[in-house]
């Protein structure tokens, strides 16, 4: 779960180089939750080649409850904080958190707003089938895991519930099924149209691009090919390429 978190990502966050500073990480706080936030035998180093920093970190914070991480200069700290509000992915381990708190996160809730945000991420039939709805721990030692693709939905909630001005979108549906992509992708869309939303969206495959206003094609690390998706088409240039090979497929 905590790796499809970065699936998707608004531009109302912001980026932390490889090392963050205390004095960013003292700008972001966590929103309330429901229950309680688990990790649960979390590990993490910043590179392979490096020991890691958190070993077999376990630690619940129940809601309404004073925690104080403690240790000198290079204890981990700061990591956990980090971990805590998505900015590092742990390399083992998970974090524990019910589906409403996965939306919330970073927000106060509004009434009926959690909900809307599931409907157009095409995830709020899904959630209606776990054991507790939108109160379902899932995560971690919970009985109840989610699909990629419904972990893709989920992040895609969280993103809309934040109403963002500008989405980025990283292989947001790559976990999709044609049918549920496709309904995502509408109503992207029409938020587009309809909010004046701003979409980037990184993807390999050349059907979510039907919709796109332009498409730039990468190559080698340049633009070599610039257009909407039928001008592309029509060029016989790699867009083309690619469209033809995902057809035969």
């Amino acid at each position: 779960y905590s790796g499809a978190i970065q699936t998707v990502r608004d531009l109302t966050k912001s980026d932390f180089d490889e090392e963050p500073s205390s004095s960013s990480a003292n700008k972001t706080t966590l929103a309330p939750f429901a229950k309680s936030l688990v990790m649960s035998d979390i590990k993490f180093r910043y590179r392979e080649d490096l020991p890691n920093v958190l070993t077999d970190v376990n630690i619940e914070f129940p809601k309404g409850s004073y925690t104080c991480l403690c240790g000198g200069s290079g204890s981990g700290k700061s990591t956990v904080l980090n971990i805590l509000m998505r900015f590092r992915t742990p390399n083992e381990g998970s974090l524990q958190a019910t589906v409403r708190d996965n939306i919330l996160f970073g927000f106060d809730e509004t009434p009926g707003a959690v909900e809307a945000a599931a409907r157009n991420a095409e995830i709020h039939d899904a959630i209606l089938l776990l054991p507790h709805g939108y109160d379902t721990l899932i995560g971690g030692d919970s009985l109840t895991n989610m699909s990629g693709g419904q972990l893709q939905r989920l992040c895609l909630a969280r993103a809309l519930y934040r109403d963002p001005s500008v989405l980025l979108l990283d292989e947001a549906t790559s976990a999709l099924d044609k049918l549920s992509e496709d309904a995502i992708i509408d109503t992207l869309v029409k938020l587009r149209d309809e909010k004046g939303l701003t979409l980037i969206s990184v993807t390999h495959r050349p059907s979510t691009c039907i919709k796109a206003n332009q498409i730039i094609v990468l190559e080698r690390g340049s633009i070599s090919e610039c257009g909407t998706y039928d001008e592309l088409v029509s060029t016989g240039g790699l867009f083309s390429r690619l469209v033809a090979a995902g057809e035969e497929k």
